[in-house]
């Protein structure tokens, strides 16, 4: 069986402020990064940035706290 890949951490907007959102793999709630973004932009600039990259894999190898 070919293991799965995580679905890709995307940005939603939650209670007005811009959040990254990432799935984990067999897990029906996906976990929502503890950052706060003023705009959709600057969400997504930072889920591209090194900083994003390495604290979505922090949220999926567990190392952050939900």
């Amino acid at each position: 069986m070919k293991r799965q890949d995580h679905p890709p951490a995307y940005v939603l907007q939650v209670k007005g402020q811009w959040r990254v959102v990432v799935p984990i793999r067999g897990k029906l709630t996906p976990k929502i990064c503890s950052k706060e973004f003023p705009s959709r932009g600057a969400a997504e600039a930072w889920l591209r940035s090194d900083e994003g990259e390495h604290e979505v894999e922090a949220y999926r190898t567990r190392l952050v706290p939900a």
